[in-house]
């Protein structure tokens, strides 16, 4: 193997070497989320004046930088007598931040949608009468009610949305399948009977119990045969 370092001016480029290397892997950690701080202000300026794609593009920015780091950390080999174990965790937490990184663009349609059935409710409602009356109100109830059906639905029939939707689906089963997978191999290393074993227990309980039902029909049937036999003298 490598000789230790025998003098202190090896010892001090040592450290200066690890130190380098820390601080290299804190600014290749940092500038993504950096670079989205910077852009988060004009991002927020223009969601304040009603851009509804500024939600999207913050969103999107949020999902690079969680990319970018997380993402890839979560990809380094695991060693050592754990690895199995570990390996399965990053395998959950990367469903997740999958799962997580979806959500924001699913549902920005549905804020988006929102913000333009308001929209277009005020202004069809400028036409009711403003009388307080219960008919005024009844119209005020039943245009709120048809314009949100009508942009909802539009926004429901759109293949986008239908896509969006199937992903968010597929991110979220597969993060919940990884997620039980690995609580039942964590459980089976403790005293605690994981969902399948319990399963196991109840599907023998209720196939015993029907069995018991049976036994005890076919023993009544038994007794009513033999008690007509009896009656009739032993008659065949």
């Amino acid at each position: 193997g490598r000789k230790p370092p025998e003098t202190m001016d090896e010892i001090m480029k040592m450290q200066g070497k690890v130190m380098g290397q820390g601080i290299e892997m804190f600014s290749w950690f940092k500038d993504p989320w950096t670079i989205m701080m910077r852009q988060g202000p004009q991002v927020l300026s223009k969601a304040a004046t009603g851009d509804i794609s500024a939600v999207r593009e913050g969103f999107s920015l949020w999902q690079t930088a969680i990319a970018d780091t997380i993402g890839k950390l979560l990809h380094i080999p695991s060693l050592g007598y754990s690895r199995e174990y570990e390996e399965r965790q990053k395998e959950v937490m990367e469903a997740y931040v999958k799962f997580s990184t979806s959500l924001p663009a699913f549902y920005g349609e549905f804020y988006q949608a929102g913000s333009k059935a308001f929209d277009r409710f005020l202004d069809k409602s400028k036409d009711i009468p403003t009388d307080q009356s219960p008919e005024s109100f009844k119209k005020f109830y039943a245009l709120w009610l048809k314009t949100n059906e009508d942009t909802f639905y539009d926004l429901f029939k759109r293949e986008e949305f239908s896509n969006m939707m199937n992903e968010v689906m597929k991110r979220g089963l597969d993060f919940k399948r990884k997620f039980d997978f690995s609580t039942s191999k964590y459980l089976e290393s403790l005293s605690i009977p994981n969902r399948e074993e319990m399963n196991d227990v109840y599907k023998a309980i209720y196939d015993l119990k029907h069995e018991v039902r049976q036994v005890s029909k076919n023993v009544q049937d038994l007794k009513e045969n033999l008690g007509k036999s009896a009656s009739d003298g032993g008659k065949p």
